[in-house]
């Protein structure tokens, strides 16, 4: 069986407790990919296609995912596990904590428990101990309010524009970036809470992106720490460009805005080819 594997970028992000990131988040198009087959022997194989190394044994996300789930759900027989790896290594986007994620869903299926890869306590419980992003994969729907362990769904009232995503090449792991919490930074003239909620109504009600794209934060954008400058220097030159509600997709660091349309997306990567990065046309919707 085929699992994809989708990258997230936060439409709102804010620290809460223990600084780690909560507030709006997209599943994107953008996708790694597992191919899961169960195997008469107990044992994990994994085939990867990547375009760089990945870690090995308990620091891989997959190799550990698939262990956890095996012990947890004292399930006898093996598997046989290809990654296709097309989210960047340590790009911000959580590539991989969503296949760490897919993994548990995708092995709930093949196996038959728990809910047959539905969300359930158990399930969400392991994706918990497996780190803090990972039951948001987990969880079914494509755009989010997390707040702390709760998750709620959000069902646009139409398309959200397409976005383009950049990654800048250089690698910042979350712990690394949560290392230091930035300093607060309101949104201008609201609360971050009201800020968010309106966000999410303008979302539901369908709202052209005008009447959206102020609203969009992130509050590691305001660390001032040297990586935060270096990702404001890749938002200014997404804004240049001519993309639109240009942020920061997690806590670094890739930058993401949105195009007025796919042809306009397509113009905006041939623009960015000068630069040494890694860039993706993709829509929210995972």
């Amino acid at each position: 069986m085929k699992v994809r594997c989708p990258a997230r970028a936060g439409l709102f992000v804010d620290a809460g407790a223990g600084g780690r990131p909560e507030g709006l988040f997209a599943k994107l198009s953008l996708c790694d990919e597992l191919e899961l087959t169960a195997l008469r022997s107990d044992s994990v194989e994994l085939e990867v296609e990547s375009e760089e190394p990945l870690p090995s044994g308990s620091a891989n996300s997959v190799l550990r995912a698939a262990a956890e789930f095996r012990k947890a759900f004292k399930v006898g027989r093996g598997v046989r596990i290809k990654l296709v790896k097309r989210i960047p290594l340590r790009s911000g986007l959580a590539g991989a904590d969503s296949d760490a994620g897919a993994v548990l869903r995708g092995l709930a299926s093949l196996f038959g428990l728990p809910g047959r890869g539905r969300v359930c306590g158990p399930l969400m419980r392991l994706a918990k101990k497996l780190g803090p992003a990972v039951p948001f994969f987990v969880q079914p729907a494509s755009l989010c309010r997390v707040d702390g362990d709760r998750f709620t769904p959000v069902l646009p009232g139409g398309s959200i524009p397409y976005l383009v995503v950049a990654f800048p090449g250089f690698r910042l792991s979350s712990e690394e970036a949560l290392r230091e919490p930035p300093e607060p930074v309101e949104p201008v003239g609201l609360t971050r809470n009201s800020h968010l909620d309106k966000l999410i109504r303008s979302l539901e009600e369908g709202l052209s992106l005008s009447r959206w794209e102020d609203l969009l934060f992130n509050r590691w954008e305001g660390s001032g720490s040297a990586e935060a400058a270096r990702v404001g220097q890749v938002r200014r030159i997404l804004a240049r460009v001519g993309l639109r509600g240009v942020r920061t997709a997690g806590v670094g660091p890739s930058a993401f805005g949105f195009a007025a349309s796919h042809a306009e997306g397509e113009r905006v990567l041939r623009t960015l080819r000068e630069y040494p990065w890694k860039v993706f046309l993709t829509c929210c919707g995972g």
